[in-house]
């Protein structure tokens, strides 16, 4: 029996690439610099999140060849990086 349990548990993952994981991490962090968003006190630290997690969904886009993931992060890390040039300059 733990035989069976061990291989089912390897074969499921292996069959998961870094990707497949570093997706569901993304979507995670996207979804906490959301909510960050909605405290005016977070400021600028809910859009370094966001651009963490922005970066780590073009790194998805990139490795699957998927241009709607693309066309939806790449602009967000220059739109967030922008503002955040602009943020820390002006302090």
């Amino acid at each position: 029996m733990v035989y069976i349990v061990k291989h089912v548990k390897s074969r499921w993952m292996n069959s998961r690439s870094w990707v497949w994981y570093l997706k569901y991490l993304s979507a995670s962090v996207i979804l906490v610099a959301i909510a960050l968003h909605t405290i005016p006190e977070s400021y600028p630290y809910n859009i370094i999140v966001h651009m963490v997690g922005a970066i780590m969904w073009t790194v998805v886009g990139f490795k699957w060849k998927e241009g709607a993931i693309l066309l939806n992060f790449f602009p967000q890390i220059i739109i967030l990086g922008i503002g955040l040039i602009y943020y820390y300059a002006s302090i």
